[in-house]
């Protein structure tokens, strides 16, 4: 699979079970950061980086085996006040991100994957 695949399939499989948090069908990628870079990971490998964001919530997103970063919710940033301060950017193990996303990738990977 190639990442320009992966990413339509995960765009029409954002939904609110798979958001953390508030969903808006005019914001898809809005709280799909974890999961979508769960899922990246699960298909390319790397790292999952983690900032926070101005209003003090997480944003996760993917750095490639070939040291490419792939934010694939970056345009969620483009509808809302908050904003990532990847200045702050942490790498996080899968255990650490899986612990609040299980049930929501069973999700995404149940309903097109």
């Amino acid at each position: 699979m190639d990442l320009a695949y992966l990413e339509i399939l995960l765009h029409h499989s954002w939904c609110a079970e798979t958001a953390m948090g508030e969903w808006s069908k005019d914001n898809p990628s809005l709280n799909q950061c974890a999961v979508t870079s769960l899922i990246v990971q699960d298909y390319f490998g790397g790292d999952l980086l983690r900032c926070k964001t101005i209003t003090g919530t997480s944003h996760y997103w993917n750095r490639l085996p070939d040291g490419s970063e792939v934010d694939l919710t970056s345009d969620q940033f483009n509808f809302i006040e908050d904003k990532p301060i990847k200045e702050d950017t942490v790498v996080r193990q899968r255990d650490y991100v899986c612990h609040f996303q299980t049930l929501l990738v069973d999700t995404i990977y149940s309903k097109s994957l």
